[in-house]
């Protein structure tokens, strides 16, 4: 079974109505974060600025939980591995649907990639999203191929 953790999303993704948030957000970077990360995940990294982590394969998931499904947006807050000559793509995919795509800023900066998700990609309980990217690269002596570094992502 999923962490508890995991209950207070699919309440918070599942009763905006009836009082409750109207928006969940995963703070990659930070511990809390770890039940609803699956592979692709680096470590936990902090620039004095934000935590994030770095997606370091082609493809990051993200699990989580909801009991009725609507559409949502996804926000994610994020900064693609820039290699001056080339731009990142990241594809996302839920529940291994296909559900959009986006050119990243030509820039290291961190910034909001949207994402239009209708409710009939979600199933009730657990869900997979995926964050598919087109490239990972080394950068000086850091020995890992890094992608994208996200700092977080919102449904709501």
């Amino acid at each position: 079974p999923l962490p508890t953790i995991v209950s207070l999303v699919s309440l918070a993704l599942c009763l905006p109505a009836m009082g409750g948030p109207d928006a969940i957000t995963i703070n990659v970077g930070t511990k809390a974060a770890a039940p609803f990360l699956g592979f692709g995940w680096s470590k936990r990294e902090d620039d004095g600025k934000r935590t994030f982590q770095w997606i370091d394969r082609l493809e990051a998931d993200v699990f989580f939980e909801a009991a009725a499904p609507r559409d949502m947006e996804l926000a994610i807050r994020a900064a693609p591995m820039h290699m001056g000559w080339r731009q990142q793509r990241m594809a996302v995919l839920l529940n291994d649907h296909f559900a959009g795509e986006v050119v990243c800023e030509h820039s290291p900066d961190f910034r909001d990639y949207s994402f239009a998700i209708p409710a009939r990609l979600f199933h009730p309980g657990k869900n997979r999203l995926i964050l598919r990217m087109a490239y990972r690269e080394g950068l000086g002596k850091d020995p890992r191929e890094l992608a994208l570094a996200v700092d977080t992502l919102t449904l709501k």
